[in-house]
């Protein structure tokens, strides 16, 4: 049961960034995202990646690389699109 839940959270962890990737690439705005969280996003990912690989968990791992992949993709949306000052 622990180990599905487990897997559950990595899929929805996963999917949840696609809408948002969808919308700033579709309407070519990112205003009001924060790029600082962001970036905190990507450091947590690189560390939970590296906490994970440990213990040779191929099937989180990659769900882990997946949505670094999302995010970094969020991010890069966010500084062509973010607001300009």
């Amino acid at each position: 049961m622990i180990a599905f839940l487990g897997l559950l959270a990595q899929i929805l962890y996963t999917v949840c960034g696609v809408p948002q990737i969808i919308k700033i690439y579709k309407t070519k705005c990112a205003s009001g995202l924060s790029l600082t969280t962001w970036i905190v996003m990507i450091v947590a990912h690189v560390s939970n990646i590296t906490y994970v690989w440990q213990y040779h968990d191929i099937l989180i791992t990659g769900g882990l690389i997946i949505s670094l992949t999302n995010t970094i993709l969020i991010l890069i949306g966010i500084i062509l699109y973010g607001e300009k000052k």
